[in-house]
């Protein structure tokens, strides 16, 4: 990164000189110099107004006299130095251009080589053509192209794509202290940054996973297990409707909204039915924020994070993040008075809460990070594990960008595989049939065949193409060489 920088200013620097100036070489430390016309007596000293810069340094460096020393201006013996120390006038502007061009070729071409230069296959440029298909087919005709590790480029990123299961397993769990960040895309100046999802790996981001963590345990899930039953009922209700009447229905759609059902009720105890009210307004304020597909400025945010940062660009519509902050800043203070009643709530936002409450004496300037293991898990029970309003906030939008497409994405494929076989639809049908008493979590989780089918669609329609994870420190790939 310090070697772009420094040859982005060399290319900067050495360009083509406005008219009538002289520009002087970066190796030189004198202040540039310009020798001005002749004048007649009683002329006042005319300046070219390209020159305002050269004029006000000659005056700063100039202070026992208003005229300019014939020994630094003028004179050929001047003329001759001015040649020999290498300054550029107007005639060679074009070999500064040509320079210049030269320069800039050469950086892209060592950039657009780095995996060529480290043995690594892959191509040696960005296709364009490539930004217009789905990320889905580009991999699989770069893995049939070059095999199941190679390199590419998005822009000025270098990317290593890593198709080995053993080499992501060592990647995501044994080393994962190493990989311990996301792609740092552009996220705006809101509070999502503060969510478990885009968190950066270091002790802030196990000490908020310490707090969020424990709201799946098994014990957590099956006190919600009420809320999610009661929503899927009502959702079994709406597809016997369609089911009677023989009418086609978009199941991608439907479990979509179910999703969202279980993600408001299961997050934040709250009541959506947005499968007989697709207005209410978390659902159109989550899907507003969800849906970035023909956002430009997402894209540029994805693609381009830099120039995404530095033109201040939202990726995220800004009106719904802060409808879902005033939300849960509603829900957390309603939540304060309930618990001092003795009411209490069975949902992620009270764990948060509840821990926020028991832990507050967390001291940020302590060395804390020496009682937490490499793989991020634990803190020691000194440790305390509060967290921020902001951090509050953002959790809820963790389930949202977390829960609410992926799980959608899922339960679809899982109704189409089923559907394109028939015979396997049967075995899980009597499998299901055969379970004496109501669904339970304890009996779901003996559906061995219910479980094969969840996980052979996972693998076959995996709901994330890939999982960005960024190298701090040099590391040896497995036995790759």
């Amino acid at each position: 990164m310090q070697t772009t920088r420094q040859l982005r200013l060399c290319v900067t620097g050495f360009g083509p000189a406005p008219p009538s100036t002289i520009c002087v070489s970066a190796a030189h430390n004198h202040p540039p110099l310009m020798a001005p016309r002749r004048r007649r007596a009683g002329q006042s000293q005319r300046w070219p107004p390209s020159s305002n810069l050269h004029r006000s340094r000659l005056n700063a460096t100039d202070t026992t006299s208003r005229g300019l020393r014939r020994d630094q201006m003028t004179g050929c013996r001047d003329a001759a130095r001015l040649k020999t120390e290498g300054l550029v006038r107007h005639k060679d502007t074009r070999r500064t251009a040509s320079r210049t061009s030269g320069s800039r070729v050469a950086y892209l071409k060592h950039r657009y080589t780095y995996w060529a230069r480290h043995g690594v296959k892959g191509p040696n440029y960005v296709s364009v053509r490539a930004l217009r298909q789905k990320f889905v087919n580009i991999s699989l005709e770069k893995n049939r192209k070059y095999g199941r590790i190679y390199g590419s480029y998005m822009f000025t990123n270098k990317w290593l794509t890593i198709n080995e299961p053993e080499l992501i397993r060592d990647i995501a769990v044994k080393d994962f202290h190493i990989f311990p960040n996301k792609y740092d895309m552009n996220y705006g100046k809101t509070y999502i940054t503060s969510s478990l999802f885009l968190m950066k790996g270091d002790h802030n981001w196990r000490r908020v996973r310490s707090v969020v963590t424990p709201a799946f345990t098994t014990g957590k899930l099956i006190s919600m297990m009420a809320s999610i039953e009661g929503i899927a009922d009502q959702f079994v209700v709406t597809l016997d409707t369609f089911a009677k009447n023989g009418e086609t229905v978009d199941m991608r759609k439907y479990f979509s909204a179910f999703a969202m059902d279980v993600i408001s009720a299961c997050a934040y105890g709250i009541n959506v039915e947005s499968i007989n009210n697709p207005n209410h307004p978390i659902v159109v304020n989550a899907k507003k924020i969800l849906s970035v597909n023909s956002n430009l400025s997402y894209a540029v945010s994805v693609l381009l994070p830099p120039i995404a940062r530095l033109l201040r660009l939202e990726p995220f519509d800004t009106k719904a993040i802060k409808f879902l902050d005033l939300l849960v800043k509603d829900i957390v203070n309603e939540r304060k008075i309930s618990t001092n009643e003795g009411k209490k709530s069975s949902d992620f936002l009270q764990l948060m809460i509840d821990s926020e409450k028991n832990d507050r004496d967390f001291d940020l300037d302590n060395n804390n990070e020496k009682h937490i293991q490499k793989s991020g898990g634990n803190l020691n029970k000194n440790t305390v594990k509060a967290l921020s309003k902001t951090e509050l906030t953002a959790q809820g939008f963790t389930f949202f960008i977390a829960g609410y497409d992926t799980t959608s994405a899922s339960l679809s494929h899982v109704v189409y595989y089923l559907s394109q076989n028939k015979d396997k639809q049967q075995i899980l049908r009597e499998e299901l049939n055969a379970l004496d008493t109501d669904f339970t979590y304890e009996n779901l989780n003996q559906c061995q065949y219910l479980n094969a089918v969840i996980d052979e669609t996972l693998r076959l329609a995996p709901p994330l193409g890939t999982i960005q994870r960024e190298c701090i420190r040099d590391y040896k790939l497995g036995n790759t060489g």
